[in-house]
């Protein structure tokens, strides 16, 4: 009921809810924030992020492709993946290194039922001088295994190595912190179990990660936060 009553809303005045009230660069109301923040302040707080690093995107799919197409990558450089990542956002990560000559390696991971460390080593171990971002799913789609996030982020950032974690099947099923994961950059859904009305995401970046990061479709919002 409360999602159809912000589509009537919407429809009724489609343009004074775009133009004027929804995003900051053409708000035009003053004395009330743009309905994108006040909704990015609340889900900010379901997720335990503070709501200045958080922007919503289609999935998490798209949030995975504003990361890897605005990251620095040189000739060489390298994309580490495993072998229980997500098909789409494994298909982001060698478009993006193949249009720009890095290379993509995939880490075998234990089987399942093999203790937490295991699965933090083999990724820890695959880890490479020219490594530069390691891709990581907090909640493994097809197998459902909680993997070590925080232990794998802490190694990576000792060696200079960023962190995008996929957190697609975690807000709604698990208790969520992202800041205390210590990853770079964390998209997640929040369409599954968080239920909200499909397509909904969310793209969390570390502070020191804004100012290089922009949307994978440019428009009205560059350069506008």
């Amino acid at each position: 009921a409360a999602q159809q009553a912000l589509r009537d809303e919407i429809e009724r005045q489609p343009a004074r809810f775009q133009l004027r009230e929804l995003a900051d660069p053409h708000c035009e109301m003053p004395a009330r924030r743009p309905r994108m923040r006040v909704a990015a302040e609340r889900v900010a707080g379901f997720v335990g992020a503070r709501h200045d690093d958080v922007v919503f995107v289609d999935n998490i799919t798209a949030g995975a492709n504003a990361v890897l197409r605005s990251m620095p990558v040189d000739p060489g450089d390298e994309f580490l993946v495993t072998s229980l990542g997500y098909g789409g956002v494994t298909n982001a990560v060698y478009y993006a290194a193949r249009t720009r000559g890095a290379t993509v390696r995939t880490v075998d991971l234990p089987p399942m039922g093999s203790p937490s460390d295991a699965f933090a080593r083999a990724v820890v171990d695959a880890l490479g001088e020219r490594t530069r971002l390691v891709v990581i799913d907090h909640v493994a789609a097809m197998a459902a295994i909680v993997l070590p996030v925080a232990e794998i982020a802490t190694v990576c950032h000792e060696r200079g190595i960023r962190v995008l974690a996929d957190g697609a099947h975690v807000p709604g099923a698990m208790a969520l912190g992202v800041p205390s994961l210590g990853v770079d950059w964390y998209a997640a859904n929040l369409h599954k179990w968080a239920w909200a009305p499909r397509s909904c995401g969310f793209l969390w970046a570390a502070p020191d990660r804004h100012a290089e990061l922009h949307p994978t479709v440019i428009s009205w919002g560059l350069d506008h936060g």
